[in-house]
């Protein structure tokens, strides 16, 4: 059972990246798409969303920051366009910060971005734990392999 004050967590969390319909936003992300080389052989795979994108970043930035752009761009495995994208709005939700370097700009977390990546574990331990009775596949996010390295 989700309690009020983890609800208004994941408001806060939601209204903070600007992210008003994720409904949508999911139906839009999980289109599949198929490997043309041989048509006998169907790859599929899920596109993430933005709040995933947003999430993977600020897993990023928060264990390896201050980072580098391009550093993000590769551990957080997203194209320029996504991370431009996704930076800026991080900067505007105050969720990560800018650091001015002699040899380029670093990126670090900031105390709203702490608190965002805090609601969605928080989020993600109540559904693993109402889901752990019925767990039929396992699934791998971006911070779950970089973890193991």
């Amino acid at each position: 059972m989700t309690s009020n004050l983890e609800k208004r967590g994941l408001h806060e969390t939601l209204e903070i990246l600007n992210i008003s319909d994720l409904e949508e936003e999911e139906k839009r992300d999980v289109e599949m798409e198929t490997d043309h080389f041989d048509s006998s052989l169907v790859i599929r795979d899920a596109k993430r969303s933005k709040l995933e994108r947003y999430l993977d970043i600020l897993k990023v930035v928060s264990e390896f920051g201050p980072i580098r752009r391009t550093h993000v761009l590769y551990r957080a495995n997203l194209s320029w366009n996504e991370l431009r994208e996704s930076l800026e709005t991080l900067e505007k939700a105050e969720a990560i910060t800018e650091i001015p370097n002699g040899k380029g700009t670093l990126y670090k977390i900031t105390g709203t971005g702490q608190s965002i990546l805090s609601h969605y574990a928080g989020i993600q331990s109540s559904l693993s734990k109402a889901n752990s009775t019925k767990d039929t596949t396992t699934s791998y996010s971006i911070w779950d392999r970089m973890s193991k390295t």
